[in-house]
């Protein structure tokens, strides 16, 4: 298996440089030559292809590859990548906007035309630095919210390739379940038969208090938005429709989320594993910002999907069906049956690469037009890998203990959102005194309590 990293900085008087920062073989340390000296890239955005046609896709794929093989150490790996691309990982850590605007995703090898992200993870770190791994816990139970309602846009489809999904990973033997919050009241009728096995349906939040409550009260393994997403210079929301807003047509929605927010509350309650941006704007950088997908990332998520420009409601359901059909596959073989107190490493690479084949394979021969959007889906990642641990499903605790507990997930929840992390830090910390209370009984951060 090979792992590398390539790094993309800003180049002397302007432009961008690249390094292979880092490679593994094996798990084993593999050094070239030169690999830690930045190259400068001769890339312009305004003079590659759009990313529409077959040909301008392996146009612009084809450049990037180019240019990324004027360094020496990176050219010889991108030759054993495409070479032997299974179970191969290729990161990009970039820092700075103008470096995120390029769609590294696409690198092509042709003649025969060959996109290296259909059979390798290519993925975008939020940080290069080498954490110990982010650790979550697993009781048994995955818990899945998805919240559907950009305004003026159809959420049908989406509704019907999650809930397919869940239904499908349950009858397989994955003990997951999801809520899942819309804001049309035509899709709140459940069908005689009653919602799928794991699939729970309600309106989304009305106003932004709401939301923000149930985001603290009901955290969740799987975070999933179809929405819009709105960014301005120092300014980055979510944006929903609730009932009224979906009613009246409007045009935008009155329910909105913003990142900072979002991520405050990710670090938190350090429960979601998985967010996935599926919305307009969700990974497009706009000016001296980077992306929503990194933001969160960096901060609240180990592990954020977002889309690189907006996407159309039928191509989010065909990217939905694909990804959760192979995470799902992937969860059910990593955690049904593990020891408890084991760690399990968790790979998104690889749904992402089922995802985006989807979407190739849907628009390889009409229209013509369509082909790159399989490029959209951008996946990010925290430089350490995503572990989960499987916490015993059953431990009891005395009536005292419990009282201790129930006291200070009360103090937390009560204080305001402006309180200081450290303040809280402190709180938890009156459960460490003897007898100490377990981690799989304490509450996080916000006082909510199976959460932690």
């Amino acid at each position: 298996m090979r792992d590398a990293l390539v790094e993309i900085t800003e180049w002397v008087g302007g432009g961008l440089a690249a390094r292979l920062f880092r490679c593994c073989v094996n798990n084993q340390d593999f050094e070239y030559p030169g690999a830690l000296k930045f190259e400068p890239l001769a890339l312009d955005p305004t003079k590659l292809p759009p990313l529409d046609t077959v040909a301008n896709v392996e146009e612009y794929g084809t450049k990037l590859r180019s240019e990324l093989a004027s360094h020496p150490a990176i050219k010889e790996e991108l030759i054993q990548l495409f070479g032997a691309p299974a179970d191969a990982l290729l990161k990009f850590f970039i820092s700075l906007p103008a470096g995120e605007q390029y769609r590294w995703e696409t690198l092509c090898e042709s003649p025969p035309r060959k996109f290296l992200a259909h059979d390798c993870g290519v993925s975008r770190l939020a940080s290069m630095t080498d954490n110990p791994a982010d650790v979550r816990t697993f009781s048994g139970l995955i818990r899945m919210a998805a919240f559907l309602s950009p305004a003026l846009v159809p959420a049908a489809n989406e509704f019907a390739s999650i809930s397919t999904q869940v239904a499908a990973a349950r009858a397989a033997g994955l003990n997951v379940e999801c809520t899942i919050y819309l804001g049309d009241e035509n899709l709140l009728t459940p069908p005689a038969a009653g919602w799928p096995a794991g699939v729970k349906v309600a309106s989304i939040p009305g106003d932004v208090e709401a939301m923000d409550r149930l985001l603290v009260e009901k955290p969740v393994e799987i975070l999933h938005f179809f929405c819009h997403g709105v960014a301005t210079v120092g300014l980055q929301i979510l944006e929903f429709a609730n009932i009224n807003d979906t009613d009246i047509e409007a045009k935008s929605g009155s329910v909105v989320v913003s990142l900072e927010r979002l991520n405050q509350i990710l670090m938190l309650t350090k429960t979601t594993w998985l967010t996935v941006l599926n919305c307009c704007s969700g990974g497009k950088v706009v000016e001296r910002l980077h992306s929503m997908a990194r933001t969160l990332t960096k901060r609240g998520c180990p592990v954020t999907i977002g889309m690189a420009e907006p996407i159309l409601d039928t191509d989010a359901s065909t990217f939905s069906a694909a990804f959760y059909e192979k995470l799902f596959a992937e969860m059910r073989a990593g955690l049904v049956g593990a020891a408890a107190n084991s760690l399990v490493m968790l790979d998104c690479a690889s749904a992402v690469i089922e995802a985006r084949r989807c979407v190739h394979n849907k628009y390889l021969v009409a229209p013509p037009d369509a082909f790159g959007r399989w490029t959209l889906p951008l996946l990010y990642e925290r430089g350490a890998p995503l572990v989960v641990k499987l916490v015993p499903a059953e431990v009891t605790i005395n009536p005292e203990m419990k009282r201790r507990i129930d006291t200070v997930a009360g103090m937390l929840r009560v204080l305001p959102p402006t309180t200081p992390a450290q303040m809280r830090e402190d709180i938890l910390g009156l459960l460490d005194r003897d007898p100490k209370v377990p981690a799989e009984f304490r509450p996080n951060a916000l006082g909510v309590i199976g959460a932690a």
